[in-house]
């Protein structure tokens, strides 16, 4: 096999990758720069969020969600970033990770709560924490798989809660 190795900034630590709309991602954690990979080579992304980002999903045809440690979620289209408005008791809670279940609905993992469904608006459609039947509220990764069934990965466990379940 074949390998690569690509440095972009010496000292570069990163924080974030992902393939969104078949671009590859990464951001450095010190300068929060995100970087697109393209035609083989690593440079600047249009898109420059300035948070730490641990997710991007497609909103609509020209706008991206974006989920940040510190600052929540925020649409991007373009250079232009709106913020979207979640319960502040997500926030309290300490956002984590999120998933998206489907065009409308969107799963985020929180570190001491469990997890919130919301919607395209933000508005918290349900919320499961151990109360509710989970294992454990440390929400450490959401995973969708191919029959919208959403998985977590806890502190303890991975639970799978159904799409059948009326999220």
């Amino acid at each position: 096999g074949k390998m690569e190795v690509y440095n972009i900034r010496e000292g570069s630590r990163w924080i974030y990758m992902a393939v969104y709309d078949q671009h590859l991602y990464a951001q450095d954690e010190t300068t929060l720069k995100l970087f697109q990979y393209t035609q083989g080579r690593w440079t600047p992304a249009v898109i420059q969020p300035g948070h730490s980002i641990m997710a991007m999903y497609p909103y609509n045809k020209d706008t991206i969600l974006v989920a940040s440690w510190k600052n929540g979620l925020f649409l991007m289209k373009g250079q232009k970033q709106l913020p979207l408005v979640i319960d502040n008791a997500i926030f309290k809670d300490q956002l984590y990770c999120i998933g998206r279940i489907n065009a409308n609905t969107y799963a985020l993992g929180t570190v001491s709560n469990g997890i919130y469904f919301i919607d395209r608006n933000g508005h918290t459609i349900r919320h499961l924490s151990i109360h509710e039947g989970i294992q454990d509220n440390n929400i450490r990764t959401l995973f969708t798989d191919h029959e919208s069934n959403l998985w977590a990965g806890l502190d303890e466990g991975i639970d799978m809660i159904y799409s059948a379940s009326a999220i």
